[in-house]
Parts: C-alpha cells; sequence; structure tokens
C-alpha cells in the first residue's frame, strides 16, 4: 500500500516537473493566459463595486427617512413606484408616527437633455418632511414649489423648463 502511494506522488512530480517546463518554454503564451484571468478578475471587481454604489445611491433617501419599516400592496413586487395603497388603508395605519408618500417616475427634456428623475411628495407634518434637511435653500411654502436634490442639473433654461412643464416653482 506504501508502495503505491509513493508511486503516485513520483508521478505527480513528474507532471509537475514537465508542467513548470512547459510554462518556462511558453512563457508568452502562459503570460496572456495569466493576464486575462487577472484582467477578468479586475472587470468583476469593478462590476461588483459599481453595483454596490448604484444600489446605495437609489436607497439613500429611504435610508436617511431612518424608518423602521415600509407598507407596501403585496403585488408592487418590492416597487415602492408600484405600490398604490386606497385611502381607507393609509388611514388605517396612520399615527404620529407614520408618513405617507407619492413616488412617481418621470422622464422629460430639461435643456435639450433627457432626463429621469423621481418626484417623492409627502405631507409638511409628518416626520419624514419635518426632519429634511436641505444642502441650501429653502423647504416649499406653497403648493407649486418643489426641493430637488443636489445632483439634479443646474441648467437655469432646464429649471425654467420644469415650471413651464409642472407648473412648478423651483
Amino acid at each position: 500500500m506504501y508502495s503505491k502511494f509513493a508511486e503516485l506522488q513520483q508521478i505527480q512530480e513528474e507532471q509537475m516537473f514537465l508542467a513548470m517546463r512547459e510554462i518556462k518554454k511558453e512563457k508568452l503564451r502562459y503570460g496572456l493566459i495569466l493576464t486575462v484571468v487577472v484582467l477578468i478578475s479586475y472587470l468583476i471587481f469593478i462590476l461588483s463595486a459599481l453595483a454596490l454604489g448604484l444600489a446605495t445611491a437609489n436607497t439613500a433617501a429611504v435610508d436617511s427617512w431612518q424608518s423602521k419599516s415600509f407598507v407596501m400592496t403585496k403585488d408592487a413586487n418590492g416597487n415602492a413606484g408600484q405600490s398604490l395603497l386606497t385611502t381607507k388603508q393609509v388611514d388605517q395605519l396612520s399615527d404620529d408616527k407614520t408618513a405617507t408618500l407619492g413616488i412617481t417616475p418621470v422622464n422629460m427634456k430639461i435643456g435639450g437633455k433627457r432626463e429621469s428623475a423621481q418626484f417623492v411628495g409627502m405631507n409638511n407634518d409628518e416626520y419624514i418632511a419635518k426632519n429634511l434637511q436641505l444642502t441650501k435653500g429653502h423647504l416649499p411654502k406653497a403648493a407649486n414649489e418643489v426641493v430637488l436634490a443636489d445632483s439634479v442639473d443646474k441648467d437655469i433654461k432646464g429649471l425654467k423648463s420644469l415650471n413651464n412643464f409642472f407648473g412648478i416653482k423651483v
């Protein structure tokens, strides 16, 4: 039994020696293979980091609300923009620790550029609106005023077209 183990070990050593000799002989080929493996690993790393960054950007607003739970309809499939609660359902959930939100995706042309955005509507007297921190400007005082995210294009002509399109003051 011991001799079979020693025999197998000797065969493995011979194969390793042949493999190393082949690698030394064909440096360019194995160098290219190693380069491809490294580049694929780098690509996977970059794509994973990008996906994580996008996921974080999409949930940053929701995380800032510091809510413990969210209520959505079953058929919304976890998509807040697809969830539609009735007035009766909202009234059943309402208390001082509840906030009602309306989320609407929009696609528009601003300053000759196509933009996609999310309109998030909330009541001024609920906790999310009260805790809203602005980097500049003021909270809406009239029904036709909005708060824009810092990432929105600051093109004045584009913002004026927002006023014309939606009838809101920016």
